[in-house]
Protein backbone atom coordinates (compact mmCIF):
# COMPACT_ATOMS: atom_id res chain seq x y z
CA UNK A 1 0.00 0.00 0.00
CA UNK A 2 1.35 3.41 -1.19
CA UNK A 3 1.85 5.59 2.00
CA UNK A 4 2.82 9.11 0.56
CA UNK A 5 2.10 11.11 -2.61
CA UNK A 6 4.60 13.73 -3.92
CA UNK A 7 2.77 16.86 -5.48
CA UNK A 8 3.31 19.63 -7.60
CA UNK A 9 1.43 22.65 -7.80
CA UNK A 10 2.12 25.32 -10.98
CA UNK A 11 0.45 28.41 -11.58
CA UNK A 12 -0.22 28.58 -15.25
CA UNK A 13 -0.38 31.53 -17.69
CA UNK A 14 1.43 34.12 -15.16
CA UNK A 15 2.89 35.91 -17.87
CA UNK A 16 -0.01 36.86 -18.80
CA UNK A 17 -2.14 36.95 -15.56
CA UNK A 18 1.16 39.46 -14.28
CA UNK A 19 2.09 41.43 -17.38
CA UNK A 20 -0.90 42.05 -19.34
CA UNK A 21 -2.51 44.89 -18.45
CA UNK A 22 -0.52 48.07 -19.27
CA UNK A 23 -1.45 49.46 -15.49
CA UNK A 24 1.50 49.37 -12.97
CA UNK A 25 -0.82 48.88 -10.02
CA UNK A 26 -2.31 45.89 -11.49
CA UNK A 27 0.94 44.52 -12.58
CA UNK A 28 2.13 45.08 -8.88
CA UNK A 29 -1.21 42.98 -7.58
CA UNK A 30 -1.12 40.73 -9.79
CA UNK A 31 2.34 39.60 -8.80
CA UNK A 32 1.37 39.37 -5.37
CA UNK A 33 -0.99 37.32 -5.73
CA UNK A 34 1.28 34.59 -7.68
CA UNK A 35 3.53 34.98 -4.53
CA UNK A 36 0.62 34.46 -2.17
CA UNK A 37 -0.99 31.13 -4.51
CA UNK A 38 2.38 29.76 -4.12
CA UNK A 39 3.07 30.86 -0.73
CA UNK A 40 0.40 32.30 2.25
CA UNK A 41 -2.08 30.13 1.15
CA UNK A 42 -0.91 27.29 0.26
CA UNK A 43 0.67 27.63 4.67
CA UNK A 44 -3.14 28.24 4.79
CA UNK A 45 -4.66 24.92 2.86
CA UNK A 46 -1.96 22.63 3.95
CA UNK A 47 -2.45 20.15 7.12
CA UNK A 48 -1.10 21.44 10.41
CA UNK A 49 1.22 21.60 11.21
CA UNK A 50 3.57 21.79 8.21
CA UNK A 51 6.99 23.47 7.93
CA UNK A 52 6.04 26.72 6.21
CA UNK A 53 7.51 29.88 8.16
CA UNK A 54 5.15 32.57 8.37
CA UNK A 55 7.76 34.60 6.24
CA UNK A 56 7.36 31.92 3.97
CA UNK A 57 10.90 30.00 4.81
CA UNK A 58 11.08 26.26 3.85
CA UNK A 59 12.07 24.93 7.14
CA UNK A 60 14.76 21.93 7.14
CA UNK A 61 12.44 19.78 9.98
CA UNK A 62 12.45 16.09 11.32
CA UNK A 63 11.98 13.87 8.09
CA UNK A 64 7.71 13.56 7.52
CA UNK A 65 8.33 9.73 7.09
CA UNK A 66 9.11 9.55 10.78
CA UNK A 67 6.26 12.27 12.42
CA UNK A 68 3.12 10.83 13.85
CA UNK A 69 1.82 13.93 13.72
CA UNK A 70 2.63 15.84 10.43
CA UNK A 71 0.91 15.00 6.89
CA UNK A 72 2.86 17.36 4.93
CA UNK A 73 5.66 18.60 4.29
CA UNK A 74 6.82 21.04 1.64
CA UNK A 75 10.22 20.34 -0.17
CA UNK A 76 10.74 23.36 -1.83
CA UNK A 77 9.05 26.16 -3.59
CA UNK A 78 9.72 29.14 -6.24
CA UNK A 79 9.39 29.74 -9.84
CA UNK A 80 5.82 29.73 -9.72
CA UNK A 81 5.94 25.91 -8.58
CA UNK A 82 5.76 24.31 -5.48
CA UNK A 83 6.58 20.86 -4.54
CA UNK A 84 4.70 18.91 -1.47
CA UNK A 85 5.18 15.53 0.06
CA UNK A 86 1.64 14.57 1.55
CA UNK A 87 1.44 11.62 4.40
CA UNK A 88 -1.82 10.65 5.99
CA UNK A 89 -2.84 9.45 9.32
CA UNK A 90 -6.23 8.85 8.55
CA UNK A 91 -6.93 5.01 8.25
CA UNK A 92 -9.69 6.08 6.32
CA UNK A 93 -8.42 8.30 4.11
CA UNK A 94 -4.77 8.06 2.15
CA UNK A 95 -2.04 10.40 1.04
CA UNK A 96 -3.35 10.51 -2.64
CA UNK A 97 -6.73 11.83 -0.92
CA UNK A 98 -5.54 14.24 0.99
CA UNK A 99 -3.45 15.48 -1.37
CA UNK A 100 -6.26 16.05 -3.93
CA UNK A 101 -8.82 17.65 -0.85
CA UNK A 102 -5.65 19.98 0.10
CA UNK A 103 -5.63 21.48 -3.56
CA UNK A 104 -9.24 21.20 -3.90
CA UNK A 105 -9.55 24.25 -1.01
CA UNK A 106 -6.65 25.86 -2.84
CA UNK A 107 -8.44 25.96 -5.62
CA UNK A 108 -11.02 27.23 -4.51
CA UNK A 109 -9.11 29.99 -2.88
CA UNK A 110 -7.54 31.08 -5.78
CA UNK A 111 -11.45 31.77 -7.42
CA UNK A 112 -12.41 33.36 -4.89
CA UNK A 113 -9.24 35.94 -3.92
CA UNK A 114 -7.67 35.83 -7.24
CA UNK A 115 -10.20 35.04 -10.39
CA UNK A 116 -7.96 34.37 -13.73
CA UNK A 117 -5.20 32.74 -12.19
CA UNK A 118 -5.17 29.11 -13.18
CA UNK A 119 -3.52 26.35 -11.06
CA UNK A 120 -2.53 23.23 -12.45
CA UNK A 121 -1.81 19.40 -10.12
CA UNK A 122 0.10 16.78 -10.61
CA UNK A 123 -0.02 13.96 -7.88
CA UNK A 124 2.07 10.97 -7.44
CA UNK A 125 1.27 8.21 -5.03
CA UNK A 126 4.23 6.21 -3.37
CA UNK A 127 5.44 3.78 -1.01
CA UNK A 128 8.38 5.48 1.05
CA UNK A 129 10.35 2.29 1.95
CA UNK A 130 10.64 0.88 -1.98
CA UNK A 131 9.92 3.91 -4.76
CA UNK A 132 13.05 6.07 -5.29
CA UNK A 133 12.24 9.74 -5.69
CA UNK A 134 15.06 10.02 -7.59
CA UNK A 135 16.43 9.09 -10.58
CA UNK A 136 15.60 8.79 -14.69
CA UNK A 137 12.42 6.85 -13.60
CA UNK A 138 11.76 8.34 -9.89
CA UNK A 139 8.48 9.51 -8.57
CA UNK A 140 9.93 13.28 -9.15
CA UNK A 141 10.49 12.50 -12.55
CA UNK A 142 7.26 10.87 -13.29
CA UNK A 143 4.83 13.77 -11.26
CA UNK A 144 6.35 16.66 -13.98
CA UNK A 145 5.24 14.22 -16.80
CA UNK A 146 2.40 14.27 -15.26
CA UNK A 147 2.26 17.71 -14.45
CA UNK A 148 3.35 18.48 -18.42
CA UNK A 149 0.05 16.27 -19.53
CA UNK A 150 -2.10 18.18 -17.51
CA UNK A 151 -1.18 21.28 -18.40
CA UNK A 152 -1.29 19.96 -21.84
CA UNK A 153 -4.90 19.11 -21.52
CA UNK A 154 -5.88 21.96 -19.87
CA UNK A 155 -8.67 23.80 -21.46
CA UNK A 156 -8.14 27.39 -21.70
CA UNK A 157 -10.97 29.66 -19.88
CA UNK A 158 -12.74 32.49 -21.81
CA UNK A 159 -14.09 33.51 -18.84
CA UNK A 160 -18.07 33.82 -17.66
CA UNK A 161 -20.38 35.52 -20.74
CA UNK A 162 -22.57 37.69 -19.81
CA UNK A 163 -26.40 37.35 -19.68
CA UNK A 164 -29.23 39.97 -20.19
CA UNK A 165 -28.22 43.37 -19.77
CA UNK A 166 -24.41 43.52 -18.68
CA UNK A 167 -21.53 45.95 -18.00
CA UNK A 168 -18.17 44.87 -20.25
CA UNK A 169 -14.70 45.33 -18.08
CA UNK A 170 -12.64 47.83 -20.12
CA UNK A 171 -8.95 45.80 -19.57
CA UNK A 172 -10.87 42.49 -20.32
CA UNK A 173 -14.11 42.69 -22.07
CA UNK A 174 -15.59 40.19 -19.27
CA UNK A 175 -18.66 40.83 -17.61
CA UNK A 176 -18.02 43.69 -15.08
CA UNK A 177 -18.59 42.73 -11.19
CA UNK A 178 -17.32 46.01 -9.41
CA UNK A 179 -16.10 49.46 -10.26
CA UNK A 180 -11.69 50.79 -9.60
CA UNK A 181 -11.81 52.10 -6.39
CA UNK A 182 -9.71 54.66 -7.89
CA UNK A 183 -11.30 55.48 -11.32
CA UNK A 184 -15.38 55.00 -9.86
CA UNK A 185 -16.19 55.14 -13.84
CA UNK A 186 -14.19 52.29 -14.90
CA UNK A 187 -16.39 48.82 -14.43
CA UNK A 188 -13.92 45.42 -13.52
CA UNK A 189 -14.19 42.26 -14.15
CA UNK A 190 -13.58 40.19 -11.31
CA UNK A 191 -10.36 39.14 -12.05
CA UNK A 192 -8.81 43.31 -12.39
CA UNK A 193 -10.72 43.32 -9.18
CA UNK A 194 -8.67 41.58 -7.30
CA UNK A 195 -5.74 43.49 -8.94
CA UNK A 196 -7.47 46.26 -7.70
CA UNK A 197 -8.22 45.90 -4.57
CA UNK A 198 -6.70 48.42 -2.49
CA UNK A 199 -6.04 46.61 0.59
CA UNK A 200 -3.89 43.81 -1.27
CA UNK A 201 -2.06 46.85 -3.24
CA UNK A 202 -1.20 48.03 0.40
CA UNK A 203 0.00 44.68 0.88
CA UNK A 204 2.04 44.38 -1.85
CA UNK A 205 3.96 47.90 -0.73
CA UNK A 206 4.57 46.31 2.50
CA UNK A 207 6.55 43.52 0.61
CA UNK A 208 8.26 46.00 -1.01
CA UNK A 209 8.71 47.79 2.12
CA UNK A 210 10.46 44.81 3.66
CA UNK A 211 12.36 43.93 1.00
CA UNK A 212 13.88 47.03 1.01
CA UNK A 213 14.29 46.83 4.92
CA UNK A 214 16.49 43.38 4.20
CA UNK A 215 18.42 45.24 2.11
CA UNK A 216 20.16 47.28 5.10
CA UNK A 217 18.77 50.68 3.85
CA UNK A 218 18.60 53.52 6.33
CA UNK A 219 14.50 53.49 7.43
CA UNK A 220 14.47 57.52 7.26
CA UNK A 221 16.00 56.70 3.42
CA UNK A 222 13.11 54.71 2.55
CA UNK A 223 10.41 56.78 4.06
CA UNK A 224 11.37 59.59 1.99
CA UNK A 225 10.31 57.63 -1.20
CA UNK A 226 6.82 56.52 -2.29
CA UNK A 227 6.19 53.82 -3.95
CA UNK A 228 5.25 53.84 -8.18
CA UNK A 229 1.73 52.92 -8.55
CA UNK A 230 1.58 53.80 -12.24
CA UNK A 231 4.52 53.39 -15.11
CA UNK A 232 3.90 57.55 -15.50
CA UNK A 233 5.80 57.82 -11.95
CA UNK A 234 8.56 55.95 -13.98
CA UNK A 235 10.92 58.05 -16.35
CA UNK A 236 8.94 60.90 -16.58
CA UNK A 237 10.48 63.89 -17.44
CA UNK A 238 9.14 67.20 -17.80
CA UNK A 239 8.66 68.07 -21.22
CA UNK A 240 10.32 65.18 -22.53
CA UNK A 241 9.71 61.50 -23.72
CA UNK A 242 9.65 58.83 -21.25
CA UNK A 243 10.91 56.07 -21.08
CA UNK A 244 11.09 53.63 -19.13
CA UNK A 245 13.11 49.96 -18.99
CA UNK A 246 11.76 46.42 -18.36
CA UNK A 247 14.15 44.13 -16.97
CA UNK A 248 14.19 40.27 -16.77
CA UNK A 249 16.79 38.21 -15.37
CA UNK A 250 17.13 34.38 -15.12
CA UNK A 251 19.43 32.27 -14.09
CA UNK A 252 21.61 29.76 -16.41
CA UNK A 253 20.81 25.66 -16.47
CA UNK A 254 19.35 25.46 -13.15
CA UNK A 255 16.84 22.82 -14.54
CA UNK A 256 20.11 20.74 -15.01
CA UNK A 257 21.25 21.45 -11.67
CA UNK A 258 17.94 20.34 -9.65
CA UNK A 259 18.36 17.29 -12.62
CA UNK A 260 21.79 16.33 -11.46
CA UNK A 261 20.76 16.71 -7.66
CA UNK A 262 17.93 13.55 -8.87
CA UNK A 263 20.60 11.96 -10.36
CA UNK A 264 22.64 11.29 -7.20
CA UNK A 265 20.15 9.64 -5.39
CA UNK A 266 18.46 6.39 -7.24
CA UNK A 267 17.34 4.22 -4.40
CA UNK A 268 14.37 4.13 -2.13
CA UNK A 269 17.02 3.90 0.66
CA UNK A 270 18.30 7.83 -0.58
CA UNK A 271 14.78 9.38 -0.27
CA UNK A 272 15.65 11.85 2.71
CA UNK A 273 18.49 12.65 1.06
CA UNK A 274 17.32 13.47 -2.20
CA UNK A 275 14.54 15.75 -0.14
CA UNK A 276 16.84 17.80 1.42
CA UNK A 277 19.53 18.08 -1.37
CA UNK A 278 16.29 19.46 -3.72
CA UNK A 279 15.15 21.72 -1.05
CA UNK A 280 18.28 23.49 0.05
CA UNK A 281 19.60 24.00 -3.38
CA UNK A 282 16.28 25.87 -3.99
CA UNK A 283 16.45 27.70 -0.77
CA UNK A 284 20.19 28.81 -1.58
CA UNK A 285 19.23 29.87 -4.99
CA UNK A 286 16.37 31.74 -3.90
CA UNK A 287 18.53 33.45 -0.86
CA UNK A 288 21.26 34.62 -3.79
CA UNK A 289 18.65 36.13 -5.82
CA UNK A 290 16.95 38.19 -3.04
CA UNK A 291 20.11 39.15 -1.85
CA UNK A 292 21.30 40.30 -5.20
CA UNK A 293 17.97 42.44 -5.47
CA UNK A 294 18.61 43.65 -1.99
CA UNK A 295 22.12 44.93 -2.81
CA UNK A 296 21.06 46.00 -6.42
CA UNK A 297 18.72 48.68 -4.33
CA UNK A 298 20.83 49.80 -1.97
CA UNK A 299 23.52 50.15 -4.47
CA UNK A 300 21.14 52.18 -6.69
CA UNK A 301 20.22 54.42 -3.14
CA UNK A 302 23.07 55.03 -2.63
CA UNK A 303 23.85 56.53 -5.78
CA UNK A 304 21.38 58.77 -5.56
CA UNK A 305 23.84 60.98 -3.03
CA UNK A 306 26.42 61.56 -6.02
CA UNK A 307 26.57 64.59 -7.95
CA UNK A 308 25.70 62.73 -11.51
CA UNK A 309 22.46 62.08 -9.84
CA UNK A 310 21.33 65.22 -8.36
CA UNK A 311 19.51 66.26 -11.20
CA UNK A 312 18.05 62.81 -11.85
CA UNK A 313 16.91 62.88 -8.47
CA UNK A 314 15.45 66.80 -8.02
CA UNK A 315 13.13 66.02 -11.65
CA UNK A 316 11.48 62.69 -9.63
CA UNK A 317 7.60 62.47 -10.10
CA UNK A 318 5.87 63.25 -6.61
CA UNK A 319 3.19 61.10 -5.44
CA UNK A 320 0.85 62.30 -2.09
CA UNK A 321 0.85 59.24 0.44
CA UNK A 322 -1.84 58.08 2.57
CA UNK A 323 -0.28 60.22 5.22
CA UNK A 324 -0.95 63.53 3.17
CA UNK A 325 2.77 64.06 2.32
CA UNK A 326 4.13 64.49 -1.01
CA UNK A 327 7.07 62.42 -1.46
CA UNK A 328 9.08 61.37 -5.02
CA UNK A 329 8.81 58.39 -6.72
CA UNK A 330 10.95 55.79 -5.86
CA UNK A 331 12.05 55.09 -9.75
CA UNK A 332 12.14 51.05 -9.80
CA UNK A 333 9.30 48.75 -8.64
CA UNK A 334 10.06 44.93 -8.66
CA UNK A 335 7.43 42.99 -10.29
CA UNK A 336 8.39 39.28 -9.47
CA UNK A 337 11.31 38.48 -7.37
CA UNK A 338 12.64 35.61 -4.74
CA UNK A 339 13.69 33.18 -6.76
CA UNK A 340 16.30 32.16 -9.50
CA UNK A 341 14.88 34.99 -11.96
CA UNK A 342 13.43 38.64 -11.10
CA UNK A 343 11.48 41.15 -13.34
CA UNK A 344 11.35 44.69 -12.71
CA UNK A 345 10.28 47.84 -14.11
CA UNK A 346 12.50 51.12 -13.49
CA UNK A 347 13.26 55.00 -15.14
CA UNK A 348 14.95 53.90 -18.31
CA UNK A 349 17.66 55.75 -17.79
CA UNK A 350 18.53 53.05 -15.02
CA UNK A 351 17.91 50.24 -17.25
CA UNK A 352 20.73 48.98 -18.73
CA UNK A 353 23.17 49.68 -15.15
CA UNK A 354 20.99 48.50 -12.85
CA UNK A 355 20.70 45.22 -14.91
CA UNK A 356 24.92 44.87 -15.22
CA UNK A 357 24.79 45.26 -11.35
CA UNK A 358 22.22 42.94 -10.34
CA UNK A 359 23.91 40.27 -12.66
CA UNK A 360 27.16 40.78 -11.06
CA UNK A 361 25.61 40.92 -7.53
CA UNK A 362 23.78 37.59 -8.29
CA UNK A 363 27.11 36.30 -9.39
CA UNK A 364 28.78 37.42 -6.12
CA UNK A 365 25.73 36.01 -4.02
CA UNK A 366 25.53 32.69 -5.84
CA UNK A 367 29.36 31.90 -5.74
CA UNK A 368 28.65 28.42 -3.91
CA UNK A 369 25.15 27.33 -3.85
CA UNK A 370 24.43 23.83 -1.79
CA UNK A 371 25.42 21.99 -4.26
CA UNK A 372 28.84 23.00 -4.43
CA UNK A 373 28.82 25.20 -7.72
CA UNK A 374 28.58 28.65 -8.86
CA UNK A 375 25.21 30.07 -10.20
CA UNK A 376 25.24 32.77 -13.10
CA UNK A 377 22.23 34.82 -14.57
CA UNK A 378 21.70 36.43 -18.33
CA UNK A 379 19.29 39.91 -18.44
CA UNK A 380 17.00 41.32 -21.08
CA UNK A 381 16.34 44.85 -21.16
CA UNK A 382 13.50 46.99 -23.20
CA UNK A 383 13.59 50.01 -22.90
CA UNK A 384 10.26 51.47 -24.34
CA UNK A 385 8.04 54.22 -24.31
CA UNK A 386 6.39 54.64 -20.81
CA UNK A 387 2.95 53.51 -22.58
CA UNK A 388 4.62 51.26 -25.13
CA UNK A 389 2.26 47.98 -24.56
CA UNK A 390 3.69 46.31 -21.45
CA UNK A 391 2.94 42.73 -22.66
CA UNK A 392 4.83 43.22 -25.45
CA UNK A 393 7.78 44.71 -23.32
CA UNK A 394 7.95 42.01 -21.53
CA UNK A 395 8.33 39.41 -24.20
CA UNK A 396 10.79 41.48 -25.85
CA UNK A 397 12.62 41.00 -22.87
CA UNK A 398 12.03 37.54 -22.12
CA UNK A 399 13.42 37.16 -26.28
CA UNK A 400 16.56 39.44 -24.90
CA UNK A 401 17.46 37.22 -22.15
CA UNK A 402 16.98 34.18 -24.79
CA UNK A 403 19.48 36.00 -26.97
CA UNK A 404 22.14 36.60 -23.50
CA UNK A 405 21.97 32.96 -22.75
CA UNK A 406 22.57 31.84 -25.94
CA UNK A 407 25.68 34.19 -26.67
CA UNK A 408 27.27 32.82 -23.51
CA UNK A 409 26.93 28.88 -24.82
CA UNK A 410 28.74 29.98 -27.55
CA UNK A 411 30.98 31.69 -25.42
CA UNK A 412 31.20 29.40 -22.55
CA UNK A 413 29.88 25.67 -23.65
CA UNK A 414 29.32 25.24 -19.81
CA UNK A 415 26.87 27.73 -19.12
CA UNK A 416 29.21 29.61 -17.20
CA UNK A 417 28.65 32.86 -17.98
CA UNK A 418 27.23 36.18 -17.48
CA UNK A 419 25.58 38.33 -20.59
CA UNK A 420 22.87 41.07 -21.39
CA UNK A 421 21.79 42.03 -23.98
CA UNK A 422 19.09 44.92 -24.30
CA UNK A 423 16.46 47.13 -27.43
CA UNK A 424 15.78 50.36 -27.56
CA UNK A 425 12.15 50.48 -28.34
CA UNK A 426 12.08 54.36 -29.73
CA UNK A 427 9.13 53.48 -32.09
CA UNK A 428 5.46 51.47 -31.86
CA UNK A 429 6.46 48.89 -34.05
CA UNK A 430 6.29 45.33 -32.74
CA UNK A 431 8.10 42.71 -34.51
CA UNK A 432 10.24 39.50 -33.79
CA UNK A 433 13.60 40.60 -32.17
CA UNK A 434 16.02 39.26 -35.03
CA UNK A 435 13.66 40.75 -37.78
CA UNK A 436 13.81 44.44 -35.83
CA UNK A 437 17.87 43.99 -35.68
CA UNK A 438 18.15 43.21 -39.19
CA UNK A 439 15.99 46.04 -40.40
CA UNK A 440 17.38 48.68 -37.74
CA UNK A 441 21.43 47.42 -37.43
CA UNK A 442 22.60 45.28 -40.18
CA UNK A 443 24.58 47.28 -43.00
CA UNK A 444 24.97 45.80 -46.29
CA UNK A 445 28.44 46.28 -46.34
CA UNK A 446 31.96 47.54 -44.94
CA UNK A 447 33.75 49.67 -47.71
CA UNK A 448 37.22 49.70 -46.13
CA UNK A 449 37.82 46.15 -45.47
CA UNK A 450 39.31 44.92 -48.36
CA UNK A 451 36.43 46.16 -50.26
CA UNK A 452 34.63 43.14 -50.13
CA UNK A 453 30.89 43.79 -49.80
CA UNK A 454 29.79 42.32 -47.01
CA UNK A 455 27.39 42.22 -44.39
CA UNK A 456 28.08 44.77 -41.05
CA UNK A 457 26.64 44.96 -37.56
CA UNK A 458 25.86 48.25 -36.00
CA UNK A 459 25.22 46.78 -32.39
CA UNK A 460 28.06 44.78 -30.10
CA UNK A 461 25.22 43.45 -28.52
CA UNK A 462 24.84 40.47 -26.34
CA UNK A 463 27.51 41.72 -24.43
CA UNK A 464 29.39 39.28 -21.62
CA UNK A 465 29.67 41.09 -18.27
CA UNK A 466 33.52 40.05 -18.41
CA UNK A 467 35.74 37.21 -20.29
CA UNK A 468 37.05 36.88 -23.41
CA UNK A 469 37.02 38.93 -26.41
CA UNK A 470 36.36 42.80 -26.69
CA UNK A 471 31.92 42.71 -26.53
CA UNK A 472 31.81 42.98 -23.09
CA UNK A 473 29.94 45.55 -20.51
CA UNK A 474 33.30 46.99 -19.71
CA UNK A 475 34.15 48.16 -22.76
CA UNK A 476 30.48 49.50 -23.49
CA UNK A 477 30.47 51.54 -20.16
CA UNK A 478 33.25 52.71 -20.45
CA UNK A 479 32.64 54.21 -24.06
CA UNK A 480 29.24 55.45 -23.06
CA UNK A 481 30.81 57.35 -19.99
CA UNK A 482 33.61 58.51 -22.67
CA UNK A 483 31.10 60.45 -24.91
CA UNK A 484 29.45 61.59 -21.80
CA UNK A 485 32.17 63.42 -19.46
CA UNK A 486 35.20 63.46 -21.69
CA UNK A 487 36.06 66.87 -22.42
CA UNK A 488 36.31 66.46 -25.92
CA UNK A 489 33.23 64.89 -26.50
CA UNK A 490 30.73 65.89 -23.59
CA UNK A 491 27.78 68.45 -25.54
CA UNK A 492 29.30 68.10 -28.74
CA UNK A 493 26.03 66.49 -29.86
CA UNK A 494 26.67 67.34 -33.61
CA UNK A 495 29.91 65.36 -33.17
CA UNK A 496 28.40 62.61 -31.60
CA UNK A 497 25.86 62.54 -34.45
CA UNK A 498 28.03 62.73 -37.00
CA UNK A 499 30.00 59.72 -35.66
CA UNK A 500 26.74 57.89 -35.70
CA UNK A 501 26.07 58.46 -39.32
CA UNK A 502 29.79 57.88 -40.07
CA UNK A 503 29.49 54.61 -38.64
CA UNK A 504 26.53 53.50 -40.47
CA UNK A 505 28.72 53.79 -43.93
CA UNK A 506 32.01 51.79 -42.69
CA UNK A 507 35.21 52.72 -41.98
CA UNK A 508 36.65 54.42 -44.73
CA UNK A 509 33.63 57.50 -44.08
CA UNK A 510 34.48 57.11 -40.44
CA UNK A 511 38.06 57.99 -41.18
CA UNK A 512 36.73 61.28 -42.69
CA UNK A 513 34.75 61.79 -40.13
CA UNK A 514 38.03 62.06 -38.05
CA UNK A 515 39.50 64.69 -40.48
CA UNK A 516 37.00 66.89 -40.75
CA UNK A 517 36.43 67.07 -36.70
CA UNK A 518 40.03 66.64 -36.04
CA UNK A 519 39.70 63.38 -33.95
CA UNK A 520 43.10 61.50 -33.70
CA UNK A 521 41.48 58.31 -32.21
CA UNK A 522 38.26 56.99 -30.97
CA UNK A 523 37.46 55.68 -27.60
CA UNK A 524 39.91 53.24 -26.48
CA UNK A 525 38.74 49.90 -25.83
CA UNK A 526 40.13 46.56 -23.43
CA UNK A 527 41.06 43.47 -24.98
CA UNK A 528 41.77 44.02 -28.56
CA UNK A 529 45.42 43.83 -29.72
CA UNK A 530 44.69 45.40 -33.17
CA UNK A 531 44.09 49.01 -32.34
CA UNK A 532 42.50 49.60 -36.41
CA UNK A 533 39.29 50.17 -34.94
CA UNK A 534 40.15 53.28 -33.31
CA UNK A 535 40.53 54.85 -36.92
CA UNK A 536 37.44 53.01 -38.81
CA UNK A 537 35.09 52.42 -36.01
CA UNK A 538 34.76 48.65 -36.66
CA UNK A 539 36.02 45.37 -35.37
CA UNK A 540 36.18 42.56 -37.89
CA UNK A 541 31.80 42.90 -38.78
CA UNK A 542 31.09 44.53 -35.87
CA UNK A 543 30.58 48.68 -35.22
CA UNK A 544 32.49 49.35 -32.18
CA UNK A 545 30.68 52.89 -31.16
CA UNK A 546 27.27 52.75 -32.22
CA UNK A 547 25.66 50.77 -29.14
CA UNK A 548 27.30 53.32 -26.90
CA UNK A 549 25.96 56.38 -29.03
CA UNK A 550 22.50 55.13 -28.67
CA UNK A 551 22.52 54.60 -25.46
CA UNK A 552 23.43 58.10 -24.62
CA UNK A 553 20.10 59.66 -23.84
CA UNK A 554 18.91 56.70 -21.58
CA UNK A 555 21.75 56.08 -19.77
CA UNK A 556 22.97 57.04 -16.05
CA UNK A 557 25.67 54.97 -14.64
CA UNK A 558 25.75 54.33 -11.07
CA UNK A 559 28.74 54.87 -10.61
CA UNK A 560 31.61 57.27 -13.19
CA UNK A 561 34.57 55.81 -14.15
CA UNK A 562 37.96 57.56 -14.17
CA UNK A 563 38.24 58.14 -17.25
CA UNK A 564 41.16 57.05 -19.90
CA UNK A 565 42.75 59.88 -21.36
CA UNK A 566 41.76 59.82 -25.18
CA UNK A 567 45.29 61.62 -26.31
CA UNK A 568 47.11 58.64 -25.06
CA UNK A 569 48.19 56.28 -27.78
CA UNK A 570 47.73 52.89 -27.44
Amino acid sequence: MTDMALTVLDTTGIQEYIFGSNRLRENVVASYLVECATGTWVAETLPQPHNLTADLHVRDEAPLEAQTDRQAEVIYRGGGNVVILFRSHNPHQDALTLARETVGKLSRILLERAPGLHLAAAHAPFTWSQDAIGGENGVYVRVMQHLAQTKQRRRSSLGLTGQSVTLTCRSTGLPAVDHDPEEPTRPVSAAVAAKVDPDRRDEADARLKDLLSKAKINDETIEKYAFSRDFDDLGRAKGEISYIAVVHADANNMGQRFEAVLGKYVQARDNRRCVNALRNLSNSLNTAGATALQTTVRRMMDAFKEEHFQTFCTGLPTRRTRDGQRKPVLPFRPLVFGGDDVTFVCDGRLGLTLAATYLEQFRQAAQKLSDGKQAYACAGIAIVKTHYPFARAYALCDDLCSSAKRFVRDIFPSGDGVALDWYFATTGITADLDDLRERYYQVPGIPSQNDQPEMGYLDMRPVVLDGPGWRTWHNFDQTVQTLLYAEAWRERRNKVIALREALRDGGAETERFRVMYGVDNLPRLDYVADHTYRRTGWIGDRCAYFDAIEALDCYLPLTVRPLVPEEVSP
